[in-house]
């Protein structure tokens, strides 16, 4: 209400335009990230993605990868086969290191504002700031909101005005539903990737022959 009373309603069609590129953004990256799974695995990259559908939910409706870790690790053990072992490990350390979604918001939201305040994006100039903004979100804040932190402390280093910060937080709530998705199940498929590789992955419970409860009998 405020973004719109202070600049107008045109300012709808931008973010919405913004929103729509990040999600796109997302899209590709989940669409890469699965068939790179699936093919390592070898298992059925549909069925793969079907089994990702309960943590995608909570990572989009609490936009936290935080909150998500609990389902996270429990649907990594029980429906795609990963053992408690590499969950344990890779899911926590992956809600810390991996923020693939944040990196997406960093970078879109970084050329949204310059673009908004007609500031020239040479080529060079991009790649530096998706380079910045991969490497800041390492790491970072695993909480709704967290994002914006960042990215504030980014404008200078880019050379952007921080008043864009005030255009994005409209809709940063939206943007977080989008970019938590990536953040959560990407972890679970390298948590997949890493129980293959080690042996400690169990086809049956992928595949539903076999009760996850009782994996140890």
């Amino acid at each position: 209400a405020w973004v719109s009373g202070s600049l107008g309603f045109n300012i709808i069609i931008p973010l919405i335009k913004y929103l729509g590129g990040i999600s796109l953004g997302v899209v590709i990256v989940m669409v890469l990230v699965i068939a790179i799974t699936a093919a390592y695995v070898r298992v059925n990259p549909f069925k793969l993605a079907a089994k990702l559908g309960n943590m995608t939910l909570v990572a989009a409706t609490t936009t936290s990868s935080a909150i998500s870790l609990p389902v996270k690790m429990e649907d990594s053990e029980n429906k795609l086969g990963v053992s408690k072992k590499i969950s344990n490990l890779v899911n926590p350390l992956g809600m810390v290191l991996n923020s693939a979604g944040q990196a997406i918001f960093l970078s879109m939201g970084s050329i949204m504002i310059a673009q908004f305040f007609h500031i020239d994006m040479t080529l060079g100039r991009t790649i530096q700031v998706v380079a910045i903004s991969t490497l800041a979100c390492m790491g970072t804040l695993a909480v709704p909101g967290g994002a914006l932190i960042i990215l504030a402390s980014l404008m200078p280093t880019l050379g952007l005005p921080a008043e864009g910060i005030a255009i994005l937080a409209s809709v940063d709530w939206f943007r977080g539903m989008i970019t938590t998705i990536p953040n959560v199940d990407c972890d679970a498929l390298i948590a997949l990737i890493i129980a293959k590789g080690e042996g400690e992955f169990n086809r049956d419970i992928f595949d539903g022959k076999v009760d996850p409860t009782k994996r140890d009998a």
